[in-house]
């Protein structure tokens, strides 16, 4: 014990000092790991997790055989950077830990981890979508009949005679302007006391261990030994830094967006002007003038400005009936067809907008209509699962007949690293990229459906009569014989 705790003022004294902790531990043999490890075990602390970790691996790691069983997985909020230093992938796969959790849920580890992350700035800074959802007739109206300010603005694009731009320069306010040079995708960093980040962490615990016994008909008392312990190993890694050189990392700042200053010159930009993002460079704002934007957006519906009337045109037809009963109906049905239950976040319809497309000369528009949530998502989910089975069905059928003539007849990739894998092996030395204008604009939509049709004949069988996806987990999705 002695010998023990000499280790460990060494091994404290080095994290504490000069962060050589894992060098050291490298140059222990394997019996004093072993004693270290076992000896440390009742502490639950920092030593003990890097102790015990090395002590594994000078084992050769764990000699348990892996479960082919999909991995389950633990979301914890990032609320702030601080939750970097705590290692959480560490501790839940912490082979002492796993062992505490109930046994037929230890087939699905180790378990994944994931981060929740706090809003990015441009769901701040973005104001399209609140405008559009506020507008009525009478907003119409004044916003078109009033004169712009474009005129005199220095950032006024001719052929269009209205001010779009993407030059960060359009903004006076220095500190704004310095945040959105960090690009739309940005999160502000933030800062939380040590309760705060403490409290939300064992939430996310307790949500875990509340879905996990949900999902494999576990009793939640069954996670409490495991809980305990992880409760413990990350309290002491939070007091370990409260009580060190690092507990500035704890003092709260203030957002910059919250700011009274930076949110009265936002709110004076927003009055006139719409804040997007520009296509094919999401990362980067534009500032569009109001009174263009709607002149934009009134040509593609077919909006006749001279009475202000809904007249429509080839692609969008005029409706009457509400937003609310539409949904309703959409709600209904979805429930009565498919048994998908109503959930409040997505009693909405998608709203059409648009993204300036800067690089193109003159500057066109984007229409897009879609939304985080609406009445039709949950359909969308399972359907897009469904066409995922179908796809990995339709390429293990090309992969065949490739085999056999050698004729590639699958071009389908799921990201662009997937093609990059692909050619870095070979000797590439004039790669140009093209782009179709109106390829999907053009092409007959009953076409479209014939040749879908065809293809889910082609993969569906005997064997493969039905998709059968899970109610617990729409993740799970395979062909089937029967229904469930």
């Amino acid at each position: 014990k002695q010998w023990y705790q000499r280790r460990v003022a060494i091994t404290a004294g080095i994290v504490i000092g000069n962060n050589y902790i894992f060098e050291t531990m490298s140059s222990y043999k394997k019996p004093e790991l072993k004693i270290l490890s076992s000896l440390s075990q009742q502490n639950a602390g920092l030593i003990y997790n890097i102790c015990s970790s090395f002590y594994t691996k000078s084992l050769g790691g764990s000699q348990e055989v892996k479960s082919d069983k999909p991995r389950e997985h633990i979301t914890f909020s990032f609320t702030c950077k601080f939750i970097d230093k705590l290692k959480l992938r560490s501790v839940i796969m912490d082979s002492s830990l796993v062992k505490l959790l109930p046994a037929s849920l230890q087939d699905h580890t180790p378990l994944k981890l994931y981060y929740k992350y706090n809003d990015p700035i441009s769901l701040t800074i973005f104001n399209y979508s609140t405008f559009l959802k506020k507008l009525e007739l009478n907003d119409l109206k004044t916003i078109l009949n009033s004169p712009c300010n474009c005129a005199s603005s220095g950032f006024l694009y001719a052929p269009h005679g209205h001010v779009v731009t993407g030059d960060l320069d359009f903004i006076k306010h220095p500190e704004l302007k310095s945040l959105l040079t960090y690009g739309c995708k940005y999160r502000v960093p933030v800062s939380c006391t040590a309760d705060d980040i403490k409290h939300s962490i064992f939430n996310d615990i307790e949500q875990f261990i509340k879905n996990k016994s949900k999902k494999h008909s576990l009793k939640e008392i069954s996670f409490q030994e495991w809980k305990n312990k992880t409760f413990k190993i990350i309290e002491n890694k939070i007091k370990y830094f409260e009580n060190s050189d690092f507990k500035d990392v704890f003092k709260v700042k203030e957002n910059i967006l919250e700011k009274d200053d930076v949110k009265k010159y936002l709110k004076h930009v927003k009055k006139d002007y719409i804040i997007c993002c520009i296509d094919k460079a999401s990362n980067n704002f534009a500032f569009v003038c109001k009174k263009f934007y709607l002149l934009m957006l009134c040509k593609e519906l077919g909006f006749d400005l001279t009475n202000f009337s809904s007249i429509g045109n080839t692609t969008y037809k005029p409706c009457d009936i509400s937003e609310d009963s539409t949904v309703r109906d959409i709600s209904e049905y979805l429930c009565t067809r498919f048994d998908i239950k109503f959930q409040e976040e997505n009693q909405r319809l998608p709203r059409i907008f648009w993204n300036p497309k800067l690089h193109k000369t003159p500057y066109k528009c984007r229409f897009i209509a879609g939304a985080r949530r609406c009445a039709t998502k949950p359909l969308n989910v399972l359907v897009n699962n469904c066409l995922k089975l179908l796809r990995d069905s339709f390429k293990k059928y090309c992969n065949a007949i490739y085999n056999n003539c050698g004729i590639n007849f699958f071009w389908s990739i799921d990201s662009s690293t997937q093609f990059l894998n692909i050619i870095k092996d070979l000797d590439v030395y004039n790669l140009q990229v093209y782009d179709f204008t109106t390829l999907y604009t053009n092409l007959d939509l009953l076409e479209v459906e014939l040749m879908i049709n065809e293809v889910i004949d082609l993969i569906f069988s005997e064997r493969n009569q039905y998709i059968c996806i899970s109610k617990k987990d729409n993740s799970i999705y395979f062909f089937s014989k029967k229904q469930y």
